[in-house]
This record gives structure tokens, sequence and C-alpha cells, in this order.
């Protein structure tokens, strides 16, 4: 986990959204660096969290994202927590979006309970 002095060293822009469904998300409309992901599911089954290159929301099921990550359900151990030493790169701009599937065209969405937080440059 990342302290506030090292997110005020690496000027980090946080982002969270307590309520993340399959309809896409822009987070940023720019070329960004991830250098961490905390995900958490409330609900009783997989959930996935589908990260994008896009500049514009993301048309789930029809743009194929980048990478797909499963986050584990149930309230007490339904997390994820990625801290990424070298951030990934998004040479266009980073979206997200969470569905029930893990294939590129999946899109249903999930009963609510995901939060998704990241941060980027």
């Amino acid at each position: 986990m990342l302290s506030e002095n090292m997110l005020q060293q690496k000027y980090l822009t946080m982002y969270k959204n307590v309520a993340v469904v399959a309809t896409g998300i822009s987070v940023k409309g720019a070329p960004a660096e991830l250098q961490h992901i905390n995900c958490s599911n409330a609900t009783t089954s997989v959930n996935f969290l589908k990260l994008y290159n896009k500049a514009t929301a993301p048309t789930v099921g029809t743009d194929v994202p980048v990478m797909t990550l499963a986050v584990p359900p149930n309230t007490t151990n339904g997390f994820l927590d990625i801290d990424l030493a070298d951030p990934a790169y998004f040479s266009v701009g980073l979206g997200i979006a969470v569905t029930t599937t893990a294939a590129d065209n999946g899109s249903t969405a999930p009963a609510t309970g995901s939060v998704v937080n990241l941060l980027y440059r």
C-alpha cells in the first residue's frame, strides 16, 4: 500500500468509483501510467475488471480490453490489490469496466458491490 507521502512524491492521481458496472468509463482521456489497482467485490460471484487503452469511454462487449483481471467474490476476501513496480502504460488513454464474464465480448453487468480505486499519472 502506498503512503500519502509516496503519493505526493510520485504525483499520482487517485481515481475511485463505488458503483462500477459494465458501462465503460473513461478514467483518463490521454496517455496514462497505471501504478496501483485496488478493487473489491461484495457479490457472491467473480467479477472481472477490464482495462482499455482508449481516449474515450470503451464500448464494453465491442472494444477489446488490453487487460482483464479477476476480482474474487465475498465481502471478507473479495478484493484485488496490485502495486505495479513498473507502471502499465496506456498510450491513448485509460478506460475501465466491470463484467461478470472474462471474455473480451462479455458485457453483463455485475450486481452492485464493485469498488475500483486506481492510482495513475
